[in-house]
């Protein structure tokens, strides 16, 4: 994620050159507009991954910029999906005027949840995403510029390479091998329930806390009220960040 988060740095300031040489031929105050600064910073909150872009835009010019818009997109590359969208809008920035746009990119796991196949994806696979960055603005109220760029970021899943292993039966116990390593920067808690055909539950295991980073490999034990092994089952893999829960099948017993 860092070398993504340095190349969005330098794209940034590369479009805004691009801006300001593009009008320099038909407004010779556009090359007083400067960068004063870009900083790109990534950040994980609750159950989100994000960036924040702050720039930094001093306009020396002689007319207004107007219309400044930053557009953001985050595509799934894995099964061709937007999952973010965010946009920031800048009405002005006069003559002589410094302004700093703060736009923030997030991808919240939560509003992904009702599509189950992108966020097992997200959640269980280390996989790349698009990131599109529009720029856009009006100059001297005539002049429209408008650029987009485009950033390819490895996204860590919270329970990358999850495996279960063979499931085994003693007395009111059944005991679930799981491995996995948490490649993001999120802290969670997750838990196994074990459910019968009718989705009723059976029984649950203790809650395991997993900081960025772990690596678990674990039989972890669930105590069963009921027939051993159950006709039918589903087990369940709930994980809670914050006030978020998500909750994934992660195997089947029986028929």
């Amino acid at each position: 994620m860092k070398t993504a988060l340095r190349a969005l740095s330098v794209a940034i300031t590369a479009l805004w050159l691009f801006i300001a040489t593009t009008t320099v031929s038909a407004i010779y105050s556009a090359t007083m507009i400067s960068i004063e600064g870009v900083d790109v910073k990534g950040y994980a909150e609750e159950d989100t991954v994000g960036i924040m872009v702050n720039i930094t835009l001093y306009n020396g010019g002689f007319y207004a910029i107007t219309d400044l818009v930053v557009g953001s997109e985050v595509f799934l590359l894995l099964k061709p999906t937007r999952i973010s969208a965010s946009r920031t809008e800048v009405p002005s920035v006069g003559p002589g005027e410094r302004s700093t746009v703060s736009h923030r990119m997030d991808l919240s796991l939560s509003e992904l949840a009702s599509d189950e196949e992108v966020i097992r994806i997200l959640v269980m696979n280390d996989t790349f995403l698009n990131l599109t960055l529009t720029i856009s603005c009006t100059y001297a109220a005539i002049f429209l510029a408008r650029l987009d760029t485009n950033i390819t970021w490895l996204w860590g899943a919270p329970m990358s390479g999850l495996r279960v292993g063979s499931i085994s039966w003693g007395a009111g116990v059944i005991s679930v091998p799981l491995s996995f390593r948490n490649n993001s920067p999120l802290n969670y808690t997750f838990w196994l329930e074990l459910l019968d055909g009718s989705g009723s539950p059976l029984g649950s295991s203790d809650r395991f806390v997993i900081p960025p980073g772990t690596v678990f490999s674990q039989d972890i034990d669930i105590t069963v009220g009921g027939p051993i092994p159950p006709a039918e089952g589903r087990l369940i893999c709930h994980m809670l960040m914050g006030t978020t829960e998500i909750s994934l099948e992660v195997a089947r017993i029986g028929s």
